[in-house]
């Protein structure tokens, strides 16, 4: 009684099963694979590119809601928002605890916030940041600020095969371009009111 053994390569690379007398062939279709390998590119080029713009635009909402609080333009409107909303009123409190005294009126904390300078508020620290996060995505607080806050990214990517095709992706390209001039839209709007705001103040000084 012969023995037969199992598992061999041939010479061409195909996998012999001389069990039984199976012989098994692994052909790889290169084409394919050649596909599966330029789609795992454009993902994750694609995740890449949606990361940096969701860090882009999350930076973006935070410095401008830390500009809607600093700026004296804005302060009624955010005096009267916080009257009327509890929970603007807390956040806003825990922000300011982080830079000035408890013992001082609301009116007071805000005039030393907004007079404290610009340089102090290059880095901000993880706890500033979530403070300015939990305000900007507070329903009363962005859409009563909406017009000095970018719009938020779209994350629309999904990973069926049918995102995969090009015709999904060359439409996720013209997303992803007209978030981008969004972005330095928004940018440029902020330049300008802040520019104004600035001639404004210069012609009317004394």
């Amino acid at each position: 009684m012969s023995t037969k053994k199992l598992g061999f390569s041939d010479s061409k690379g195909g996998s012999i099963c001389e069990q039984q007398g199976i012989r098994v062939r692994f052909n790889i279709n290169e084409a394919e694979e050649d596909r599966r390998t330029e789609r795992g590119i454009d993902a994750r080029r694609e995740r890449k590119e949606n990361k940096k713009m969701a860090d882009q635009i999350r930076e973006g909402r935070i410095r401008a809601t830390l500009a809607i609080i600093r700026s004296n333009a804005r302060s009624e409107s955010l005096a009267r928002l916080c009257r009327s909303d509890r929970r603007v009123e807390v956040l806003v409190n825990l922000l300011l605890d982080l830079f000035v005294g408890q013992r001082q009126t609301a009116r007071q904390r805000l005039a030393a916030f907004r007079a404290a300078p610009q340089n102090q508020f290059t880095n901000l620290t993880p706890d500033m940041e979530a403070s300015l996060i939990a305000l900007q995505v507070n329903p009363r607080f962005s859409t009563t600020f909406s017009a000095y806050l970018p719009s938020t990214v779209i994350t629309s990517e999904d990973s069926s095969d049918d995102s995969s095709t090009p015709t999904a992706r060359r439409a996720r390209r013209r997303r992803r371009r007209r978030q981008r001039q969004e972005i330095r839209q928004d940018e440029e709007n902020r330049r300008r009111a802040k520019s104004c705001k600035w001639a404004f103040t210069f012609e009317s000084s004394p």
